[in-house]
């Protein structure tokens, strides 16, 4: 009751706020509502405008000013940590609007560390027996089985409207004696989409990891073993890319080399990316081929590691995204026997930021086995010729 009272008096004394947002968090565990921004939450719109809490009133109020009617995305830090901007916040008048949110009670917490350490957390004390974790409209947000802070049994996760959201399945058994310390316990972890599609299938225990499409076909997989390789599909299930890691055995160039092979539907090669790492950089050499088997392009060019770094997914999406002061040389040929070769010329400075300084551009054609120069230009930036 004396809640209800607190949301009429609020209302009252601020019809004059304009377009604002309040959210009202309930701590499950303490059993106490919450009106000041102990939680750390935003707003963004369309344009990713990012719209943060405000105090009023000599602090005794908080909310959000916003400067037009809309959706926005939600983020706070006391709800689902995975599910960055998942809630969708529709203001449609002039008004304060406010929304009432348990903080979660139920987390997994990791230590940083060789190997990485990671214990359930039961309103803040390590997890024993069996605890549930609520959303505020009464249906379950996480429900599991624990000791001393593990899953001793099936971890269950789901989404506010009631489907299936993630299993977390752990592969040791309890009773067992287990290091929890020295070695990470073997795990199975299953993501399921909104609509019940399985989206994300990872097992520790078979150092493998598969994506799915809707249609439920493979999208990805990911075996991290000895022997890493990585295979993409399409939605008809045919493979269309694969990435082989460390491949010093199969090719003779460095050590720690990756090959990306991408093909067209038919099964032909596409194109393939080569890639060594060298101080702080990725190498790449990158070979294009046309549908009949003739090859197109020949580009090399460098990033950053933390730009396209050792996962998977981590490549340029095309030659076209590469910034040109990452460029090396880029060769197009027009036949077998014409070619365009422009070759790149930059600064490194200091903390490592790259000036293009010039680009050669050379017209070339094939002529008794050896490749000639007929025109040639050169392009100055940032300096004089």
């Amino acid at each position: 009751m004396k809640y209800i009272f607190f949301l009429i008096f609020f209302l009252y004394f601020n019809k004059g706020l304009g377009q604002s947002y309040k959210i009202i968090f309930y701590n499950q565990c303490t059993k106490i509502y919450s009106d000041f921004p102990e939680c750390f939450y935003t707003l963004k719109d369309h344009r990713d405008c990012t719209y943060y809490v405000n105090t009023h009133n000599e602090g005794k109020e908080s909310f959000i000013k916003l400067p037009n009617t809309g959706k926005y995305r939600l983020h706070s830090d006391c709800l689902d940590d995975d599910d960055f901007f998942k809630f969708e916040v529709n203001i449609k008048n002039n008004a304060l609007k406010i929304d009432t949110f348990n903080i979660v009670c139920l987390k997994l917490l990791r230590q940083i560390s060789n190997p990485p350490i990671s214990h359930y957390y039961c309103c803040d004390t390590v997890c024993n027996g069996r605890f549930t974790d609520y959303y505020h409209n009464g249906k379950i947000r996480k429900t599991g089985v624990f000791k001393k802070g593990q899953a001793i049994d099936t971890v269950k996760e789901y989404y506010s409207s009631g489907g299936l959201k993630r299993l977390f399945i752990p592969l040791q058994k309890w009773w067992k004696k287990y290091d929890y310390v020295r070695k990470r316990p073997d795990y199975i972890w299953m993501d399921y989409h909104e609509k019940g599609y399985l989206m994300r299938l990872l097992n520790t225990r078979k150092n493998n990891e598969i994506i799915y499409h809707p249609n439920q076909k493979i999208k990805s997989n990911y075996q991290y073993e000895k022997k890493q390789k990585y295979i993409e599909y399409d939605t008809n299930g045919i493979k269309r890319a694969i990435i082989l890691f460390n491949q010093k055995e199969e090719y003779s160039w460095e050590e720690a080399i990756d090959i990306k092979k991408v093909f067209f539907a038919d099964g032909s090669l596409q194109y393939v990316f080569k890639k060594t790492e060298s101080w702080g950089l990725n190498n790449y050499f990158y070979q294009e081929y046309n549908k009949k088997g003739d090859l197109v392009r020949v580009t090399e060019f460098c990033g950053e590691y933390w730009k396209y770094g050792a996962s998977p997914n981590h490549y340029p999406e095309s030659i076209e995204a590469i910034p040109t002061e990452y460029m090396k040389e880029d060769i197009l040929y027009i036949s077998s026997t014409e070619r365009i070769k422009k070759t790149y010329t930059v600064d490194v400075l200091e903390k490592g930021k790259r000036i293009l300084q010039k680009v050669r551009t050379e017209n070339m054609r094939l002529t008794n086995g050896t490749w000639i120069t007929e025109q040639s230009k050169t392009e100055y930036y940032n300096q004089k010729p």
